[in-house]
């Protein structure tokens, strides 16, 4: 009896407040459509009309991190393999339109017919927990912003004596010179930059045995691409801190603007042949040198009565 039991594929068109879907046999033939609350009843609801029709196979979902993620736990947790669905195929929305009940079809048959075989992530586990602290961040980091402009105002429009006092303090700015005082001195480190190389490097930057350590931490350190005719040329690694490689990479374009030494340099080199992104590979391992020699030098102690 199982044997003769139809067979069903479905598609699913999400929205926030509404779902359509589509259910197909497996040649293609259109077994109807309906719509469902977005809602656990409407789960079930929609659920138990794809199984009404037959032996439910899969079922395509467009959506499925964000109109569809409660519909995608609720299929997942009744064992139902659920394909996910990027968009409707656009030959199908050029001849028959734009609806939802046409794309709920699509996403039926790009399931049928393996176009879409991409398995949904989880969104139940540890890794869904760290996406929504990254979301909490990333809106307490704009917060921070919002908060720092508004104090920003309250100084310009401070009275004389406290505007004069407060303009040119900056509290990012105080604790990077605090931690590094040499390295912000260098020509093209600013405090992001400096605090992302001191973030980089960590609290214990002597654990970076030389030289030639931080550069691989950074992604700096040159690689031979030797090949055929081709000799003696180096690319960079792309392994190591990205943060960190954009940081060397912002002081190099600094000091080729304002640095004399640095622009003779790559006017020198590039008479040799070498092309100018070769050169800032270059001047980013020699910056990568003197960054190190800085971070891994004595710090003086700090002073119990410092702030």
């Amino acid at each position: 009896m199982a044997a003769k039991t139809p067979q069903v594929i479905g598609g699913v068109d999400t929205h926030r407040d509404l779902h359509v879907a589509a259910a197909i046999d497996p040649v293609g033939r259109l077994l109807g459509h309906r719509s469902f609350p977005a809602t656990p009843a409407g789960y079930r609801a929609l659920l138990a009309w794809l199984q009404g029709l037959g032996r439910l196979q899969r079922v395509g979902v467009e959506g499925t991190g964000t109109d569809g993620a409660g519909l995608l736990r609720h299929l997942r947790q009744a064992r139902v393999t659920v394909v996910e669905v990027d968009r409707p195929d656009r030959r199908t929305r050029r001849s028959k339109g734009k609806s939802d009940p046409v794309d709920a079809e699509a996403a039926a048959r790009a399931a049928l017919a393996g176009t879409a075989t991409g398995t949904p992530k989880g969104r139940d586990g540890r890794v869904e927990a760290i996406r929504a602290l990254r979301v909490a961040r990333r809106g307490a980091m704009k917060a921070r912003t919002a908060a720092g402009n508004q104090l920003g105002c309250l100084v310009v429009s401070a009275p004389e004596p406290l505007r004069g006092t407060l303009r040119a303090l900056s509290g990012k700015e105080l604790v990077v010179a605090k931690a590094a005082p040499r390295l912000v001195a260098l020509m093209g480190v600013g405090t992001d930059v400096a605090g992302q190389l001191l973030v980089t490097a960590g609290d214990n930057p002597d654990r970076l045995v030389n030289e030639a350590a931080f550069a691989h931490l950074c992604g700096v350190a040159p690689l031979p691409v030797n090949s055929g005719r081709t000799t003696g040329r180096h690319r960079l690694s792309r392994g190591g801190d990205r943060a960190a490689n954009n940081a060397l990479y912002t002081i190099v374009i600094c000091r080729l603007r304002w640095d004399p030494r640095t622009r003779a340099y790559m006017q020198r080199r590039t008479k040799q042949g070498m092309s100018k992104l070769e050169v800032v590979r270059c001047l980013k391992r020699y910056v990568a040198r003197e960054v190190h020699r800085i971070l891994t030098a004595p710090q003086p102690p700090e002073r119990l009565d410092e702030p």
